[in-house]
């Protein structure tokens, strides 16, 4: 009966041995790797710098994987962000598509050239105290407050020639104080009325006051009467609005103007 007690402690000791032994062994290979973990790094996959493991997200592609989308801005070479400016111009017949000619707009080449973002309101036969074909201009300050531009070009006036120049005067005043207070890290630039040749007495008589507003509100000033002069192919065959050179004139002046204004320094919004 010893010898037999003897082998049962054997056989326990033994016993514990081996269970012990079991749980070691599960211990150090826990977890298991998963599928596919022994294949190759794909081509292109930078190594994770503290692990030492590829790193499975590709390159343009947020931390899931998933391609990012573009909330941040862009930046260039040197590092320093790159933002695209929004423009609203809000005009009369001047500032759309001229019937009949080819080629884009002003705003729209405008747009070209300073790589901005424009959206262009443009009523025909509207101004500042007249609706035209839409709205008069001071009633579309909402819409375009709405937008949250970077910058309003106001180009009207030559639908109100003949009215009241006071009450034009006011219009268009009021017209800027709206955008100038609604959009307080906008820039606002106001634009004298366009003439189809040499200005006449009533354009440069509102020029001259809407050039007043300007500076009595802060605002950029530009002067376009003399943009479109005769008998040089910048008039369209109704011998009013501009050709598509006459829209291209016009983009290519106001880019440099608005250039050396520092309104296409104007800080993004957003």
């Amino acid at each position: 009966m010893r010898g037999e007690g003897i082998w049962r402690v054997v056989a326990v000791v033994v016993a514990t041995v081996l269970v012990v032994g079991a749980w070691g062994y599960l211990l150090t290979t826990w977890p298991p790797d998963p599928p596919g973990s022994s294949v190759a790094t794909a081509p292109g996959a930078a190594p994770d710098t503290q692990s030492g493991a590829p790193s499975a997200t590709p390159s343009g592609a947020g931390p899931s994987g998933e391609a990012s989308g573009s909330s941040s801005p862009s930046t260039g070479g040197s590092g320093e962000e790159q933002t695209t400016l929004t423009a609203v111009v809000l005009g009369d017949s001047f500032s759309a598509e001229t019937p009949g000619v080819p080629g884009a707009p002003w705003p729209e080449v405008l747009g070209q050239e300073l790589d901005w973002d424009v959206v262009t309101d443009a009523a025909r036969g509207s101004g500042y105290l007249v609706a035209g074909s839409g709205l008069a201009v001071p009633d579309r300050v909402q819409q375009t407050l709405e937008r949250a531009p970077d910058v309003v070009v106001l180009a009207a006036g030559v639908s109100d020639l003949g009215r009241p120049v006071d009450e034009v005067v006011a219009a268009a005043e009021k017209t800027v104080v709206g955008l100038r207070d609604g959009l307080p890290e906008g820039e606002v630039v106001l634009l004298s009325p366009f003439s189809d040749g040499p200005a006449g007495e009533l354009t440069t008589a509102l020029a001259t006051r809407l050039e007043e507003v300007a500076a009595e509100q802060s605002v950029s000033y530009v002067d376009v009467t003399g943009l479109l002069p005769r008998d040089q192919g910048l008039l369209a065959p109704d011998g009013v609005h501009p050709s598509e050179a006459g829209h291209r004139q016009i983009a290519e002046a106001l880019a440099a103007e608005l250039t050396d204004l520092g309104v296409d320094d104007a800080p993004a919004a957003g």
